[in-house]
């Protein structure tokens, strides 16, 4: 759809390179758009500042263009146009986030939160893999189906990071990946997701008998199966904007979470349910991969409340996969 047929709140459209403080949107609040709140398109170097954008119908954010800086913005309440006014639509092919950034080139993500969304938090392509921490952080995002989704059209060459986000309480993943790239997970922290991590990589296909050296590596984050505050019953209540779609999503362990899904390595781009995102075909794995994980700690808690007790057994990693695993530094309680 053309970008002049969008019906933003806020929209930048093709307004080139923004120098010194020549434009900003900053400090300005965003209620009850039947659209997106703000919109960057064809813009770069511009400054989203400290703005609060709450109930859109679609993303409350959403950034293309180059150098763009997303700092201190709340985003609450993005809902999806198939439940949208009532509706409980069976279709399912959009899944926007709430703050999306996968059109954008070098974006710079500092301090932004977002309060709940019926599909994602945060859609983005990652930043450049590094030694160190990313030049995004401070991120928060609680009460989503996917805190923060890598998808595979959304990832960088080579290698995609993902660092400085907190994520808790997501209905199905914390982080959800699905790219052709490397994944590196770095300085996060995941509390109360049904399942924390689900990295996926894809290719080379196997039959090519082609290998490459890809990888997931978590490291320096903190995991957290369940915490004192959570609430068996409360939050095991089906979102509304779930309802209409039965058994779709995370799977879930029996009475508590899970930590960390192993990655999958798939062969090649597998076909998805476009109204399924979770669901993928069978096939065969790629030839090598590997598992890192290093300096990471997976806090398991045995939280017993509303006569349902959570066995920490069943609060876990799930391992799948005959992928090499190597940990190092790790510890768990």
């Amino acid at each position: 759809m053309p970008f002049s047929r969008f019906r933003f709140a806020l929209a930048f459209l093709n307004t080139g390179l923004v120098e010194g403080n020549a434009s900003y949107v900053r400090g300005n609040s965003f209620h009850d758009c039947f659209n997106t709140g703000i919109g960057v398109f064809g813009t770069d170097n511009l400054p989203v500042e400290d703005n609060v954008v709450h109930h859109t119908v679609g993303p409350s954010i959403r950034v293309a263009g180059k150098d763009n800086r997303i700092l201190r913005n709340l985003a609450v309440y993005s809902i999806s146009i198939h439940t949208y006014d009532g509706r409980q639509e069976k279709s399912n092919i959009h899944w926007p986030g709430a703050i999306e950034v996968h059109e954008a080139i070098d974006v710079i993500l500092i301090n932004n939160t977002v309060a709940g969304s019926e599909r994602f938090g945060f859609k983005l392509d990652g930043e450049t893999c590094t030694d160190f921490g990313g030049i995004s952080t401070g991120n928060e995002v609680h009460g989503c189906w996917h805190g923060v989704h890598l998808h595979y059209v959304e990832c960088l060459p080579v290698c995609s990071m993902l660092s400085g986000f907190l994520i808790w309480k997501s209905y199905d993943y914390g982080i959800f990946t699905y790219c052709s790239s490397s994944i590196i997970v770095d300085h996060v922290i995941a509390v109360d997701n049904t399942v924390g991590m689900f990295p996926n990589v894809w290719g080379p296909p196997a039959l090519s008998h082609r290998t490459a050296d890809k990888y997931f590596v978590l490291r320096h984050s903190l995991i957290v199966g369940t915490s004192p505050d959570y609430d068996c019953a409360e939050d095991g209540i089906i979102p509304f904007a779930r309802r209409p779609y039965g058994g779709i999503g995370a799977k879930k362990a029996p009475g508590g979470t899970v930590i960390l899904k192993f990655p999958c390595f798939c062969r090649s781009l597998q076909k998805l349910n476009l109204e399924h995102v979770h669901v993928f075909e069978k096939g065969y794995e790629a030839i090598w991969a590997q598992e890192q994980r290093e300096s990471f700690s997976s806090q398991i808690i045995l939280y017993i409340g509303f006569d349902v007790h959570l066995n920490s057994d069943e609060i876990s990693p799930m391992v799948e996969k005959n992928t090499p695993l190597f940990v190092s530094r790790g510890t768990a309680w």
